[in-house]
């Protein structure tokens, strides 16, 4: 994979902060998205994420979180050995105090066999080619955002995931 990343020296590791795992399969042909469950109070529910999560005193780091958060949410157990690098920090536009690094892993396909969502936490799980065929630019309008998103498959793909699979996108470039 040709991703020019920070080392893991680069990656935060404290409380306050959440990761995203920016899971690539198959030698950059599509990356795993979620869709949210639908939770009353829950500002993302039923937004398409990267699986993830906030920070959790028992992670080590950021990679740690990242790892955690895919296995509760979708089952997959990804590796430190998987880890490629980060991307740039994001936050989501409707809370912008909370800063999240996504952390990019190779993975080989054989991987899905152990897709399991939690359905407390997600709805489905699906793959969008890195190519975006099958995917086409739109700009939605919410209460808390205006702006570029994708429709893939009745998915919308907007905010800050959309800003780090354009970022993802860019790098592979």
């Amino acid at each position: 994979m040709k991703l020019k990343l920070p080392s893991p020296d680069s990656v935060p590791g404290k409380s306050g902060w959440a990761a995203v795992a920016v899971v690539i399969f198959d030698d950059i042909s599509s990356v795993l998205l979620i869709k949210r469950a639908s939770v009353p109070g829950d500002p993302w529910s039923g937004d398409v994420a990267f699986p993830g999560g906030r920070f959790k005193d028992g992670d080590s780091d950021l990679i740690a979180t990242a790892i955690r958060e895919c296995g509760e949410e979708t089952g997959i157990r990804l590796t430190r050995e998987m880890y490629v690098g980060v991307l740039n920090v994001n936050s989501p536009t409707n809370a912008p105090q909370i800063k999240v690094l996504p952390v990019a892993f190779s993975a080989s396909s054989s991987l899905l066999r152990e897709l399991k969502v939690d359905r407390t936490e997600v709805e489905e799980a699906f793959l969008l080619g890195i190519d975006l065929s099958g995917a086409r630019q739109t700009v939605i309008e919410r209460p808390c955002y205006r702006g570029p998103a994708l429709e893939y498959k009745g998915y919308i793909i907007w905010g800050m995931t959309y800003r780090i699979l354009m970022e993802l996108l860019e790098r592979l470039r």
